[in-house]
C-alpha cells in the first residue's frame, strides 16, 4: 500500500490543545500505533535475534506443545521479513518527519501525546486538560 504524506485525517488525529501543529507533524502523528515504520536495520542476523528473543520471551509460560507450535509457525513469517533500503525515498520522508516530530515535541514539553481508548485514533491535549479531565472523571460519583 503506498501512503500518501500529505493526506490529513482528521478521524485519525484529534489536537484538543490549543497549540497549532504543523501539517508535517499531523502527518507522522497520524499513523498511529498499527502503522509499521519501514525496517532499516540492515543487519538481517542482528534483526533476527531480536526477533526472537521476544518471541521466546513472550512464550515463557506456555506448555512446551504450545510453544513448539508457535516456534514452528514463526520461521516462515520470520524468513519472509522484508528489508527495506534505508535509502528509499519513503524512508527518507519518514525519518525527516520523525525527527521534526521528535523536536518539536522536545520543544512543547507541555503536550501530551496518545492514543485514544477506542479506535486508532491518536489523541493531543496539554498535560494540565489530561490533569484535570482525569480529576472531573475520578470526582464523578456516577462514573464506574
Amino acid at each position: 500500500m503506498n501512503y500518501k504524506f500529505d493526506n490529513f485525517n482528521n478521524d485519525w488525529l484529534v489536537n484538543l490543545s490549543n497549540i497549532d501543529i504543523p501539517d508535517k507533524k499531523k502527518y507522522i502523528l497520524q499513523l498511529g500505533q498499527l502503522f509499521n515504520l519501514p525496517n532499516i536495520v540492515t543487519n538481517k542476523d542482528k534483526i533476527m535475534f531480536e526477533f526472537i528473543k521476544h518471541i521466546e520471551n513472550n512464550i515463557i509460560k506456555l506448555d512446551d506443545r504450545t510453544k513448539n507450535l508457535i516456534r514452528k509457525d514463526s520461521i516462515p513469517i520470520l524468513n519472509s521479513i522484508k528489508y527495506s533500503s534505508p535509502n528509499s525515498s519513503i524512508d527518507t520522508l519518514l525519518n525527516l518527519g520523525l525527527k521534526e516530530l521528535k523536536l518539536f515535541v522536545t520543544n512543547h514539553p507541555n503536550l501530551l501525546i496518545t492514543r485514544a481508548d477506542k479506535g486508532n485514533t491518536t489523541i493531543i491535549l496539554t498535560i494540565n486538560d489530561y490533569i484535570y479531565k482525569i480529576y472531573e472523571i475520578l470526582s464523578d460519583n456516577n462514573t464506574e
